[in-house]
């Protein structure tokens, strides 16, 4: 029974594990990409009962009057389908409007529709353009966008050096995915000296706002005493936090340490459990320890622990 030690760098397209400072590859996933958001505005009040189709309508009406932040937060509505029937090409053209008028949240927005072509035709060139123009403004979102572009060269030649002062501008200001991938860059000593301390403070910093990759990393220093004492009890905090959060490799390390009674006391029903659900996410050596578990507990435990997975699938 091994744990798994896996580095984690996000992109705009995925995550993917590094080892043996390995450099990132494309994906065609989104996962890592902020979704966009409302911007508040002082013209139109929001509260939890008003109704967004009323919401929409007041927007939409300074937007035709030129307002880039309502512009910017129409083409939200009709992205997201709040208020209004899902449309991601009328969401490009609103957010496209907002963008010419030189607001930071809409020019982010259209590089990320053109980043993945929704409503538009996919254009990695286009998509680095808005988001060098949002980045330039001070938004974390599109100095991180822009620096997974100069990772990967989608749109613009591959730079590492940028990429990594672009996760740096963008991590300062506290966005969580641009301090992981920071993390990442000081562990393997991508661009910068290699620095396991500096590599724990970026990925506690993102931990702690709740990525759940940066908890899995945090919890590993602390289980083999990296940079910090070696402390087994925190290594399984972390890693339940992670675990909650459906991350597959933190299930399965916590099944290991549940099992073993490492940092917490023995329970091999929840032990079950968190490999099931690793194991349902096509995790191998989830699959294997949890059929070697399972010769070893009753089958009143096993039926808690099939429960208990498909309980907590059903809230997740």
């Amino acid at each position: 029974m091994k744990l798994i030690r896996v580095i984690f760098i996000v992109s705009l397209l995925g995550f993917l594990s590094c080892q043996q400072k390995e450099k990132p590859s494309s994906t065609e996933s989104e996962e890592g990409l902020s979704e966009v958001e409302r911007k508040e505005s002082p013209e139109v009040e929001i509260g939890e009962t008003r109704d967004p189709v009323e919401i929409f309508n007041e927007t939409k009406k300074l937007a035709e009057a030129g307002d880039p932040v309502s512009q910017y937060n129409t083409g939200v509505f009709y992205e997201s389908g709040e208020g209004v029937p899902q449309d991601d090409a009328k969401a490009v053209e609103w957010f496209q409007k907002a963008a010419d008028q030189g607001d930071a949240g809409g020019q982010y927005a259209l590089g990320k529709c053109y980043n993945f072509g929704h409503g538009v035709v996919k254009d990695l060139v286009e998509a680095a353009k808005w988001y060098r123009k949002a980045a330039a403004q001070g938004s974390s979102k599109a100095q991180y966008s822009l620096a997974v572009c100069y990772s990967f060269g989608d749109g613009v030649p591959k730079d590492n050096q940028e990429a990594l002062r672009l996760y740096r501008l963008s991590a300062e200001q506290g966005y969580a995915l641009a301090q992981l991938n920071l993390g990442v860059s000081y562990e393997n000593g991508m661009g910068v000296p290699k620095s396991d301390a500096d590599a724990f403070e970026w990925y506690r910093k993102a931990a702690k706002q709740g990525n759940a990759k940066s908890q899995y990393n945090v919890g590993c220093f602390y289980a083999f005493g990296r940079t910090v004492p070696k402390d087994e009890a925190e290594a399984v905090k972390w890693w339940r936090q992670s675990a909650s959060r459906g991350f597959t490799q933190a299930q399965y390390n916590l099944g290991i340490y549940l099992q073993n009674g490492q940092g917490v006391p023995v329970n091999r029903t929840e032990a079950y459990m968190w490999f099931d659900l690793a194991a349902k996410s096509g995790l191998v050596e989830a699959r294997n320890e949890k059929a070697r578990l399972s010769s070893m507990l009753n089958s009143d435990q096993v039926e808690k622990g099939k429960a208990m997975s498909e309980e907590w699938r059903s809230i997740e």
